[in-house]
């Protein structure tokens, strides 16, 4: 699978279509759209199997099994092909970091038989703690062939090109599948 760049998640699920279509004329791959239920999902009418198969990419809520389990069987059966996992705690939080590896290998066990995939979550930070957790993570799970991480750069991103681009390098080693990327990072013109 080559590498797809996205857009931040939407948050009215009425206007899916209308960010998708936006995201795709900028030439992105995909939209983020969180798998919270928060009530009637629009959302269901507004996309084709085939946009929900292909450039929707789910955000879990959070780390509650009953709530984990929903939204990974609702984006299973919606055809959803990535599901974008939290971020893993720091290395020195070991209680922390030893849960969530829990969480993230029984993910990992449930959509292996299906067309979903998982993308854990990275913060991109050119540190060295940032890799170390992630790779620590990854060696934890067993199923790694359905784990890939999503490199997401923070809004207002300003480290130096020559230290970002030495660990970009470092993390494409560890099966990027997406980079998500905030709009402030381009320039604009009088054009928008």
């Amino acid at each position: 699978m080559p590498l797809v760049i996205g857009s931040y998640p939407i948050t009215d699920y009425g206007c899916a279509h209308k960010s998708l279509s936006i995201a795709k004329t900028d030439g992105l791959s995909y939209i983020l759209l969180d798998l919270k239920y928060k009530g009637p999902r629009g959302d269901l009418k507004a996309l084709t199997s085939n946009e929900w198969g292909n450039s929707i990419v789910g955000v879990l809520s959070n780390l509650q099994t009953n709530t984990l389990d929903a939204e990974i069987e609702w984006a299973m059966h919606m055809g959803i092909p990535a599901i974008i996992f939290p971020p893993c705690p720091m290395m020195h939080e070991e209680e922390k970091h030893a849960n969530f590896n829990r969480m993230l290998h029984a993910a990992a066990l449930k959509v292996s038989g299906s067309s979903t995939s998982i993308w854990l979550s990275v913060p991109f930070s050119p540190t060295e703690s940032c890799y170390a957790s992630v790779q620590s993570a990854l060696a934890a799970c067993d199923t790694a062939s359905v784990i890939g991480l999503n490199l997401h750069f923070p809004p207002g991103y300003k480290h130096p090109l020559p230290s970002t681009l030495v660990h970009l390098n470092r993390m494409f080693g560890l099966n990027v599948k997406g980079v998500t990327l905030p709009t402030d990072l381009f320039l604009t013109n009088k054009k928008g």
